[in-house]
């Protein structure tokens, strides 16, 4: 831990030596939530920046950069350092997914995994950037509440770096924890339409969620944080009665209310920026970390509409998944979507072995995403080792976590990646037996 502080220390100093800062970062919510922290703690330094969020790093991208004299990657880079030789300025990299190769001339890596600390459970970019920001200033504790938001989003727990930056929150009272329904915040009636993690059966299915509510005796059109103790306890009930396995453990367990963000229930936030990312909308997804509360009411109709359609392709794809030796695979139509949809098969409804998810929407180029159960990795199932290796296989290129991996391979190339992907997966079941 104290090795990451130094490299975080060092990465503070060097930002604010300059007056403008670019900064590029994934489009998801431990992506954006990173950016947020920083455009935060450079507003604060009277540093200008100017942030762009994306799925992934590609060649056009990085010539846009090349006379930046500052360039600032959150939660992606880790796995490109060889790409970055282009660039003239100094390249600072906040990142947690796996990566193997430490340093390049002028890039300032900063990434758990180098510190032998987990990066894919227990700190996430945010995280990361949280520590950088603390390092510009003390005052920006209050955005510790950006920093959890971002660890919900990657599904991490709160344990190692995590914990600490909890504690921490919650000490300067920036967050506050309670046990509860881990469902987000709002009305009732739509929360059960589409609640997806966990995921329901209910979800879709309004006559479903209708002959619920009439059975458990709920007003669908309240809120969440209207019910009494009695209402939320029979609804409580209710809901473990009827979901899956998977899904009855995730219902329950500790809440966090961000007590200074513009969205206060810690998850919503996270499934919010996430919706609104994915969306491409970039100005909002920062407007919202930065405050913006005339951002809200748009991103909250994005989050409802990337919710409707997500409910819709649930439903579509589950009568069409695949079932390989070793693993499950099944296209989808909708764009990013992707990942979202892999890791709620995978975590929910079929978690046996890893899900991969298809969507040939992108051109010359298909993007997989590749998720897993976290009891899979016991069994030895890498995926950030197995989809970057498939995909190299086929001349494409790919990585990630060992249970959340993404690829993106040559149009064509889609079959052959998965029998590669299939064979590598068995072989690493077979190396832990």
């Amino acid at each position: 831990m104290e090795r990451l502080r130094k490299a975080v220390e060092e990465a503070a100093g060097i930002i604010k030596e300059h007056e403008f800062a670019r900064i590029v970062s994934h489009y998801d919510a431990d992506g954006i939530t990173a950016a947020g922290i920083l455009c935060n703690a450079l507003y604060r330094l009277n540093i200008r920046f100017h942030v762009t969020l994306v799925g992934k790093l590609d060649s056009t991208i990085l010539r846009n950069l090349s006379d930046e004299k500052l360039v600032i990657f959150c939660d992606m880079g880790s796995g490109q350092l060889g790409n970055l030789s282009g660039l003239k300025g100094t390249v600072v990299i906040l990142d947690h997914h796996v990566c193997y190769d430490e340093k390049r001339n002028g890039v300032l890596h900063v990434n758990p995994y180098l510190f032998g600390i987990n990066g894919m459970d227990t700190v996430s970019s945010a995280g990361i950037a949280y520590l950088l920001a603390k390092c510009m200033d003390e005052r920006n504790v209050k955005l510790a509440g950006l920093a959890i938001a971002g660890a919900l989003g990657d599904k991490q727990v709160m344990a190692g770096i995590n914990k600490e930056i909890l504690e921490e929150a919650v000490k300067a009272g920036v967050v506050s924890v309670r046990r509860g329904l881990r469902m987000g915040a709002g009305v009732i009636k739509d929360m059960l339409l589409f609640c997806t993690d966990p995921y329901l059966e209910l979800a879709g299915e309004p006559e479903l969620v209708e002959a619920f509510l009439e059975e458990v005796k709920i007003n669908g059109t309240k809120r969440l944080d209207e019910l009494s103790e009695e209402e939320l306890e029979r609804l409580t009930e209710g809901l473990l009665s009827r979901a899956p396995a998977a899904s009855r453990e995730a219902l329950i367990g500790d809440v966090y209310t961000l007590n200074f963000e513009v969205i206060k229930d810690g998850m919503s936030f996270a499934r919010t920026l996430d919706a609104v990312g994915r969306f491409g909308r970039t100005g909002i997804a920062v407007a919202l970390c930065m405050g913006d509360e005339s951002a809200l009411d748009e991103a909250l109709y994005l989050h409802r509409k990337f919710q409707s359609r997500l409910v819709a392709e649930l439903k579509r794809v589950k009568d069409d998944i695949i079932s390989g030796e070793n693993i499950r695979y099944f296209y989808v139509r909708e764009k990013n979507i992707t990942g979202v949809l892999a890791g709620i098969i995978a975590r929910y409804i079929f978690t046996d072995k890893p899900v991969a998810t298809v969507n040939k929407s992108r051109g010359k180029e298909t993007k997989i995403s590749v998720r897993c159960s976290r009891m899979l990795i016991s069994q030895g199932i890498d995926l950030a080792k197995a989809v970057e290796a498939a995909a190299e296989a086929v001349g494409g290129r790919g990585g990630g976590h060992p249970v959340a991996s993404g690829a993106a391979v040559p149009e064509g190339a889609e079959v052959e990646f998965l029998k590669i992907l299939d064979k590598i997966i068995g072989e690493q079941k077979k190396g832990n037996a």
